[in-house]
């Protein structure tokens, strides 16, 4: 139930202020959770998010600092 809060808080926010990263960004925001030891398959193990979208959005972050 966390995660599902955490990702509409995220998507809220990308509504409200985001947009796309470039896709050059994009690519290395996913070469970087790529080789990460916390990432469970399509998601983020630290927050649950969903790769796809929060490589993508400008609001979001790594929660370990990566990118």
């Amino acid at each position: 139930m966390k995660r599902i809060f955490k990702f509409l808080k995220a998507l809220i926010k990308y509504w409200l202020y985001g947009q796309e990263v470039t896709y050059e960004k994009f690519m290395e925001r996913n070469m970087s959770c790529h080789g990460c030891e916390d990432r469970e398959e399509d998601r983020c193990g630290k927050c649950g998010c969903p790769l796809h979208k929060k490589t993508r959005w400008s609001t979001e972050e790594c929660p370990l600092k990566k990118w």
